[in-house]
Formats: structure tokens, sequence, C-alpha cells
């Protein structure tokens, strides 16, 4: 197993817009990074090594000489904000495909629904007496449009926990399972309404083209 440390130096290597062979230096900023929110633990390791187009797929490398992660992505615009896949798990994921042919995943839970956090504006038009809460857009054939969860419905409780924000939603589908049946307690039309929804597993496209994106999809 290589060991991987916040400071530690380390040397990306790739060819950035064509310029072959290019060596970049840097330490690691930090571990356990997550390119879908930033306030959640991930399993990416953030450098500031300069990682441009072009890095994708190349060795991060310590000082030894030992690949200890895989360039994977940076943060467009910023300065040194640069990912890398552990070597740890692109090893895993080698030894699946050598083995299997593919890469199996840990199957993960979906409600169908993107997440919209309540802003004062958004309370006083819903009549709302606090910001708590998160409003919803249904994607369609998702878990959460067969249990009938319309647009614009702000979920305020999940299995009985309070929703202050669309995080919180978030975390409590991560920590489900599939098949799991959930009861969400929605605010619509100035009523609350209680609504049980069985999580499925996510597709690997849930956002139809019409519908742009949304940084919190569950």
């Amino acid at each position: 197993m290589v060991i991987q440390e916040p400071g530690q130096w380390v040397v990306a290597i790739g060819n950035p817009y064509g310029f072959h062979d290019t060596v970049t230096a840097g330490i690691i900023s930090a571990l356990q990074r997550s390119l879908d929110n930033p306030d959640q633990r991930g399993n990416l390791i953030q450098t500031d090594a300069a990682i441009n187009p072009g890095n994708s797929g190349g060795p991060l490398v310590d000082l030894s000489g030992r690949v200890i992660g895989i360039n994977e992505a940076i943060i467009a615009n910023a300065q040194g904000i640069g990912f890398a896949i552990p070597i740890n798990t692109a090893n895993k994921i080698a030894e699946q495909l050598i083995k299997n042919g593919k890469v199996q995943r840990k199957a993960t839970p979906w409600l169908g629904v993107g997440l919209t956090e309540i802003n004062k504006k958004i309370a006083e038009y819903y009549g709302l007496s606090n910001q708590e809460g998160a409003i919803i857009q249904v994607y369609p054939n998702s878990p959460a449009a067969k249990a009938g969860l319309h647009d614009g419905d702000i979920i305020k409780e999940i299995n009985r926990k309070k929703i202050k924000k669309p995080d919180d939603i978030v975390n409590l589908i991560k920590n489900a399972k599939v098949g799991q049946s959930i009861e969400v307690l929605v605010f619509r039309e100035g009523n609350l309404t209680v609504i049980k929804v069985k999580l499925e597993e996510k597709p690997q496209e849930t956002l139809p083209s019409n519908r742009g994106s949304n940084p919190f999809n569950r």
C-alpha cells in the first residue's frame, strides 16, 4: 500500500495541451476530497502540482519515483487545485478489469430529485415561517416520480429527521440502501403530506437534456 500525506512533495507527469512528457511539481494539498461536494469526504488526492487538460491519465509520483495517484481533474479557473485518483484505488479497479472485464461498483441509492436551497425570497413566496427544507425537481421515471412527488414540493423531513438544507437530504440518501423505503414529509400547496418512496439504484445518466445540471442530484 502506498502512503499519501498532506504536505508530501509530488510530481505530475503528462501531456498538457499536447506538450509531451511535461513534469510539474507540488505538494499533496489534502486527501479524501470529493468533486461533487467540497464539504463531503471523497476518495481523491488534491494537489497544487500544475495539472492542465492533457494531464488526465498521467501519473502522480512521490520523490522516490513511486506512483501514488492517477491525474484526474482540475477546478476550472482555479490556481493549483488539481485532483488524482489514489493508486490503491486504481490498482483495485485494474484488478477487477483484468479479472472480470468490468468494474463492479457498490449500488448507489437514488431518490431521483434535484435540490434547491430555500432563501428568504423563496420562503416568503411559499409562505414559509423559516428557510428549512429543500425544493425539489423530480426526474421522470425516478423513484420520486413513481411515488408521486412533484416539482416544487418542499422536503421537510425524511424518516422523521428534519431537513434544514439540501446537504441533509444528500447525506441521508447516501447512507440509505437500494430497495429501502423511506417516508418523505413534503410541503405542497400549504399542506404537509407524507409520501413513501422506495429507493432504486442510481442509473449512469440521470439528467434529461432539458433539465440542466444540478449539484445536488439525489
